[in-house]
């Protein structure tokens, strides 16, 4: 019998970007780098599995870290009194069938006999808030959890599915309850699972760009997103087009005749692509820089010293004696300033809790969003109409 095996790239964490776009999950010809983000939150797991007593010993951490991920301990020991099995960093395998499977490793899996499975994943950063619903990571993980505990027969047989993301930095716990029937639901995901692995699996498979496209890793080398948006706009049919006997249109002059004459419908569907564009070429512009510092040459641009802030070449000591010496008043050596309040609560719950006590959030400008966005849409009325009428 042949050992099913999970095609590479087609990790749960990135599930989202592979289902959307099968050219992601191709191998990368230079694998990525791991950020301090990263090693950050692989810390702040290991310290909650030993909390959890998964693993001795407790790896050295600050006290910050142990503040934020006891949030995450907490609510699992909760759940394990009220459940029937449960377990902490363990594979659990999805069948794919032709020889396939994919697996992945949940932090906390809970399930309650003829009751529901819980899937609990901690998310220690804060730089973009994790949401619940419709999760494919941690959907994934409720399946093979489910094929798991299916495994025992009746002794343990799941009626539904509840995910959780406990980001504690952000002070952000969200759950989110599969309505669909349990059996309906898992047939359906893995369906969807095995048609995205087969299109992975192509010759030439799509490139489908999109919000994902955001720690994609090729995304130093992919021009998909500005190749959809030149489609996009291609045959909008709002771009004025020159006559065959002149010289082809300038592509800015392009765009911005589409700017100009796009419709709502035609705005929105642009949109779409702006963060994926916006990341290609941030990507660009690195992968440009370390060409031209390897010696290489970008045709039309170089590399220039950017401005630096100055800084002291001695101690702050030896500085402010120097100073005081010519005679500048204390004053104006050292200026006291009360931290910010992004500064005080980082200093811990305790402090995160005082902050959001004496803190308020003054007006700024607009910003447009998706509709998907949690915040809360602002009403004008229709100024649209009060401005033509003008």
């Amino acid at each position: 019998m042949m050992t099913k095996t999970t095609p590479p790239h087609l990790r749960p964490s990135a599930a989202h970007r592979w289902m959307r776009c099968p050219f992601s999950a191709q191998p990368p010809e230079i694998e990525p780098t791991t950020s301090s983000y990263a090693e950050e939150g692989t810390l702040a797991h290991a310290v909650a599995a030993a909390r959890l007593g998964v693993i001795l010993p407790v790896p050295e951490h600050t006290e910050e870290m142990d503040q934020y991920v006891q949030t995450y301990v907490d609510y699992c020991e909760r759940r394990i009194k009220s459940a029937d099995s449960c377990f902490f960093e363990q594979k659990v395998v999805v069948d794919l069938g032709d020889e396939k499977s994919i697996d992945g490793t949940p932090d906390f899996a809970s399930c309650e006999e003829f009751g529901t499975i819980e899937i609990v994943d901690l998310k220690y950063g804060k730089g973009v808030r994790v949401d619940a619903r419709n999760n494919l990571q941690l959907q994934i993980y409720a399946l093979g959890a489910y094929d798991f505990w299916c495994s025992f027969g009746h002794d343990l047989m799941p009626t539904s599915v509840k995910l959780t993301i406990v980001q504690p930095r952000l002070d952000h716990v969200d759950r989110w309850e599969i309505e669909t029937p349990i059996d309906t639901w898992a047939e359906d995901l893995r369906e969807q699972l095995r048609d995205a692995a087969r299109r992975c699996d192509e010759p030439n498979p799509a490139r489908v760009p999109g919000d994902w496209c955001r720690w994609c890793p090729h995304e130093r080398h992919c021009t998909a997103p500005y190749d959809q948006l030149l489609t996009v706009v291609e045959t909008s049919g709002v771009v004025k087009h020159s006559d065959a006997s002149e010289e082809p249109a300038n592509l800015e002059e392009v765009l911005l005749d589409y700017s100009a004459n796009a419709t709502p419908e035609m705005i929105g569907e642009a949109l779409k692509l702006e963060k994926a564009i916006s990341n290609m070429y941030k990507a660009l512009r690195s992968r440009g820089e370390s060409i031209i510092m390897a010696g290489g040459d970008i045709p039309g641009y170089k590399l220039v010293q950017t401005r630096k802030n100055r800084s002291w070449n001695k101690s702050e000591e030896e500085i402010a004696n120097m100073l005081r010496n010519l005679h500048l008043p204390a004053g104006k050596v050292h200026t006291k300033k009360l931290r910010s309040p992004a500064q005080i609560e980082k200093e811990g719950k305790k402090f995160a809790r005082f902050v959001q006590r004496h803190t308020e959030r003054l007006d700024g400008g607009y910003s447009l969003v998706e509709d998907r966005d949690v915040r809360p849409g602002c009403e004008f009325g229709n100024m649209l109409t009060a401005v033509s009428e003008e």
